[in-house]
């Protein structure tokens, strides 16, 4: 209920208003900074809701169900390096053209070729964050276990899995986080040239899907 009530508005509003300036050709690399900075507050604000009960039954994991958690968390760990370690930059680029393809195919319904460049020339000027990224997985994972290792302390492990679930950003270097706002910019740059390229086809594919999207989370903030 606090969810449909209070929650979907914010994210049907924030679609409106990013449609509104790919619509007006107002965006910037600036304002979709602060769409970025919109769409993590969304989640920050559901772990900040849900944790006074939460954690009490992350308190209540006997030995085992912490083993099996952190089993999952390593593994998980373990197939993001096994998936990007070792792969030269050509080859990152080269995948990261594929997802933003993909991706976008999925709003327009198509991308020409032209389109393809300004993503390729986007993500081969994109910094190379990788090695922090996973570090700081790492660094967010080894203090994730210390907390349930620790859960029966109850100040320490509720201030500890507070800052882990709605403040994690702490963790990353002032390097790291100095990249990501800089590439969070680069990637509003290449999508305002991607604005600029739409077919009537494709914009008429993106303002239908929004839309959609919009009216569904509408319907369901509403639903009683």
């Amino acid at each position: 209920m606090w969810h449909r009530e209070q929650e979907l508005p914010r994210y049907r509003d924030q679609l409106q208003l990013l449609s509104v300036q790919a619509k007006q050709n107002t965006l910037t690399p600036e304002l979709w900074q602060q769409q970025v900075t919109m769409a993590k507050s969304h989640w920050y604000r559901i772990f900040d809701f849900v944790m006074p009960e939460l954690l009490p039954i992350i308190a209540s994991f006997d030995d085992d169900q912490v083993q099996q958690v952190l089993s999952q968390l390593k593994k998980e760990q373990q197939e993001l390096v096994d998936e990007y370690a070792g792969k030269d930059q050509a080859e990152l680029i080269k995948d990261s053209n594929k997802r933003i393809e993909k991706q976008l195919k999925e709003w327009t319904g198509s991308v020409s070729e032209v389109q393809k460049n300004i993503i390729h020339q986007a993500t081969t000027e994109r910094l190379a964050t990788l090695d922090m990224w996973l570090e700081y997985r790492h660094e967010w994972q080894r203090q994730f276990e210390q907390a349930l290792l620790r859960r029966s302390e109850t100040e320490f492990f509720t201030a500890q899995m507070t800052r882990l679930m709605t403040a994690p950003d702490e963790l990353k270097s002032l390097v790291y986080r100095d990249k990501v706002n800089e590439n969070t910019h680069k990637f509003g740059s290449m999508l305002i040239a991607l604005n600029q390229t739409f077919t009537d086809k494709q914009r008429q594919h993106f303002d239908k899907k929004l839309t959609e999207l919009v009216d569904d989370l509408t319907e369901l903030h509403l639903d009683k």
